[in-house]
């Protein structure tokens, strides 16, 4: 192995991580620094010296010093990275106008940092971005070698990574859903920005954060009130809710009945099957 040299490999000048609406459309500008450019979700087509590059999720593009750049949405909503960095000693020509993958490997990396990014900062933040910012821009670089000589960049998503994010922020749900709940609360939890905690739970679950926050909330009134002899105040109190009549009327409309009719039937009927059972 070649003895290390001193020094930083690059030296970052600005970075950002932004979500923003289909109006997002800036106009033509350059740098005098590199530009590591990666879509996280959405559409954005890049316009680098005339040359189009579109990218969706996790598509990357390396835009060199100079280039004249104009970045647009072409879709879905998108959020957006970039890095601005002067490069001391990188091999990055393979990336240099050139859309590149962000590969499954590389995925978990460039979530740690965006949560750096976009959070609030903890200790050694720029240290570990530093370090996040290099460890991409080799896997990146190796992944296009890896493309050009015909192997595989690997899956697209980290589908694991977006379960896993909703699978967290759904059992936050449920350890809290005896009081009132944020949207803000919930995405903090999991170390998210709102907008891309929304996107992220609804894609995976295919319902709202609201949504999912009232089933589970529900679905434990349903248990309680056949399985205890708490009054129904307290178990809209239990799941959440401060006002009886609010919890009256979430209830009904999700079973269908109200709370007390649903006590008076559906503990009607178990205790029915289960006296059949004993016969």
């Amino acid at each position: 192995m070649a003895r290390r040299r001193a020094g930083p490999p690059i030296e970052i000048h600005g970075l950002t991580y932004r979500e923003t609406g289909t109006d997002y459309d800036v106009a033509p500008h350059a740098h005098s620094s590199y530009q590591w450019y990666c879509v996280i979700f959405g559409r954005i087509d890049t316009v680098v010296d005339g040359q189009t590059f579109r990218l969706g999720p996790l598509d990357s593009v390396l835009i060199p010093p100079g280039a004249v750049r104009a970045p647009r949405c072409t879709g879905a909503a998108p959020a957006y990275t970039f890095v601005n960095f002067s490069n001391h000693r990188l091999r990055l020509g393979r990336l240099e106008r050139r859309k590149v993958r962000v590969p499954k490997a590389l995925a978990p990396d460039l979530h740690a940092f965006v949560t750096e990014i976009s959070g609030s900062p903890g200790a050694n933040t720029d240290d570990l971005v530093d370090a996040l910012v290099v460890r991409l821009l080799i896997g990146l670089r190796r992944a296009a070698a890896a493309a050009s000589r015909g192997g595989a960049q690997g899956a697209p998503l980290n589908v694991n990574y977006y379960e896993e994010v909703s699978a967290r922020a759904e059992a936050f749900m449920r350890r809290n859903m005896h009081r009132k709940l944020s949207r803000a609360e919930i995405a903090a939890a999991v170390h998210l920005s709102e907008p891309h905690l929304a996107r992220v739970f609804r894609t995976t679950r295919g319902i709202t954060l609201v949504d999912r926050l009232t089933q589970l909330r529900v679905a434990q009134a349903k248990r309680l009130l056949l399985e205890s002899s708490m009054s129904i105040t307290r178990i809209a109190l239990d799941v959440g809710y401060n006002s009886f009549s609010h919890f009256s009327k979430v209830f009904k409309s999700s079973v269908g009945i109200k709370p007390s009719d649903y006590r008076r039937a559906e503990g009607a009927e178990s205790r029915l099957l289960r006296r059949k059972r004993r016969v």
